[in-house]
């Protein structure tokens, strides 16, 4: 049967380079599902997380060492650029969260539409898109785009 209104018969789904050789759907479905639990983990773990060393060891666990953040046409490499990063973050907005409101994913990326908030003196909020891509089961790439929300 045709999946998202596409059908590729020759490999039982949406082409992706690399991945001509998986064997069926039930490759693709479980692919998905793990990497799309990997982003949730991330999310929840690391930029949730609240004990700097519980943060530090989600993201030796689920972050590539060679990991590429990008946000705001910056780029930032290595997963301990980005632990330096998360510590930043963490410091300078008190109650920082975030909340996935959707997710999406097709083999190695999951996209994900997310509310942050935090406190500076007053409540901050922001909408936007998350796109991570996995290999080898952890995050090796990001992109960021977001907005204020209204008040």
């Amino acid at each position: 049967k045709p999946r998202n209104g596409i059908w590729f018969p020759d490999c039982g789904g949406d082409p992706e380079p690399g991945l001509g050789g998986f064997s069926g759907l039930g490759y693709r479905d479980t692919t998905e599902a793990k990497n799309q639990s990997t982003v949730r983990d991330f999310i929840q773990k690391v930029w949730n997380g609240q004990d700097p060393a519980a943060v530090g060891q989600a993201i030796d666990a689920l972050v590539d060492m060679s990991y590429k953040r990008h946000y705001e046409a910056k780029l930032l490499q290595a997963r301990e650029n980005f632990k330096q990063c998360v510590r930043t973050m963490h410091k300078g907005h008190t109650g920082f969260y975030i909340t996935v409101l959707r997710m999406i994913n097709s083999y190695n990326l999951v996209g994900v539409s997310v509310h942050i908030r935090w406190f500076e003196g007053r409540l901050f909020e922001m909408r936007g898109i998350e796109m991570y891509r996995l290999h080898n089961d952890l995050i090796a790439e990001s992109w960021h785009a977001t907005e204020r929300a209204q008040p």
